[in-house]
């Protein structure tokens, strides 16, 4: 792009100060003056308003930094990133002082050089004199001459010197307002870095409130989860108990049929010992024998028939535990 009439572009200026920080080199007014030439308040303009550029950007990817890691991360990485926003603003706060310095570094360079152009002033309107002195004593016939001579030296010196005292009452304006404008703007820049250090410290007590909760309900989500194991652990006792029950009841369920079977057999035989009783006489102790024995099976029959009867109820039970 052309540069503007009043001197060097800000183009030109914001690309040499991008070098000069990617060469890790501090971007001066005398030394962006060095490479691009031009006039000391154009380059001074157009180096604040690059840094405010720079600083906006950088405030906003802070901003968003901020935004989309505090959904995701954990308290200490919260802290981090508040940790890094603080430290972002800080550097830009110490440059902004840096930039007040070179400023007043400037005027005060500009006020030299006002005393300078005073004291070569005040220097000519004293040879000027001298040489009028001279003059007036070297010939008297030109005294008139010298006289008018003399008072427009002194005439031109006072206006050169009232020049001067108007430009340096300027300047000294000039830089008073600019002082007093960076560091307004120094207070706004460590206001806002306050603001924004206490919203972020807020959202890191926020976050750290939020994981005392979820550690309180992994807590109660562990305490259930150690009931129900324990729970779980019951429920298969008690199905390996009814089981064991069942198995009871199978082999007693078997048993009852056999000693069915020897009821069975014993009334058959009872019945032909019966038939036979007429026939054999000497049957009749046999028979006793026989009546024993049946009524020890009907003795063992009933204790079998109340122990199905028992783990029959037991085993209800615990189907209706279950």
């Amino acid at each position: 792009m052309a540069e503007s009439k009043s001197g060097i572009s800000y183009e030109r200026v914001a690309s040499v100060i991008q070098k000069m920080i990617n060469s890790n080199v501090n971007p001066t007014v005398r030394a962006i003056m060095d490479v691009t030439g031009g006039k000391t308040d154009t380059v001074n303009k157009h180096k604040f308003e690059f840094f405010e550029k720079r600083d906006i950007e950088i405030s906003k990817m802070a901003d968003e930094l901020g935004s989309g890691a505090i959904a995701g991360l954990i308290a200490s990485e919260m802290q981090v990133v508040v940790d890094r926003r603080t430290g972002s603003l800080n550097v830009i706060v110490e440059r902004q002082k840096e930039q007040l310095e070179e400023m007043v570094g400037l005027l005060e360079a500009k006020e030299e050089d006002c005393q300078t152009r005073v004291d070569a002033a005040e220097a000519q309107s004293i040879k000027a004199e001298n040489d009028a002195n001279d003059k007036v004593s070297l010939a008297n016939d030109k005294a008139e001459l010298a006289q008018k001579a003399q008072a427009d030296i002194e005439a031109a010196s006072r206006d050169i010197l009232e020049d001067c005292e108007k430009r340096i009452l300027g300047s000294q304006q000039r830089a008073e307002t600019l002082v007093e404008g960076a560091k307004n703007e120094a207070d706004a820049l460590v206001n806002a870095a306050n603001k924004q250090t206490d919203k972020a410290e807020s959202e890191a007590r926020l976050l750290r409130q939020q994981v005392n909760d979820l550690a309180v309900e992994q807590a109660k989500h562990g305490l259930e989860k150690a009931q129900f194991e324990k729970t779980q652990e019951l429920f298969s006792a008690l199905q390996i108990e009814v089981a064991q029950t069942k198995t009871s009841l199978v082999k007693l369920e078997t048993e009852n049929h056999g000693l069915n079977k020897d009821v069975r057999r014993l009334e058959r035989d009872l019945d032909q010992h019966k038939e036979t009783t007429n026939k054999f006489s000497q049957a009749q102790a046999q028979l006793v024998e026989l009546q024993k024995q049946f009524t020890q099976s009907q003795h063992d029959l009933s204790q079998a028939v109340r122990e199905r009867d028992s783990l029959s109820q037991a085993l209800s039970r615990s189907n209706k535990e279950n």
